[in-house]
């Protein structure tokens, strides 16, 4: 395997304008922009693929929000209190962020 790997300023500019285009305007529109340009029909495999990319990348712009952020704290912190509860009812040691409690 290469230490480099060495490749056209032209393919660069393609790649990056690529990825560029997909940030922008989703990778559906870019598919279809790419098809009507060129004159060759986009495959139902690539419709598929390029579906599937925006449907993550909007699912991960809405599990960014404020509001998603903080239901998962709170789930992940009751769990944490159920766990702790259970423990403390065997009279073991408990483990909750990173904090070792010893029973009294």
């Amino acid at each position: 395997m290469p230490k480099e790997v060495f490749v056209s300023k032209k393919k660069l500019v393609i790649a990056v304008t690529s990825g560029i285009a997909e940030f922008n305007m989703g990778c559906q529109t870019t598919q279809k922009l790419k098809a009507a340009i060129s004159g060759v029909q986009l495959s139902a495999s690539g419709q598929n693929i390029s579906a599937m990319r925006d449907k993550r990348f909007t699912n991960s712009e809405v599990s960014a929000k404020r509001v998603f952020k903080t239901a998962r704290r709170r789930l992940k912190l009751t769990k944490t209190a159920i766990e702790a509860k259970k423990e403390s009812s065997r009279g073991s040691h408990i483990w909750y962020w990173g904090v070792l409690s010893l029973p009294k």
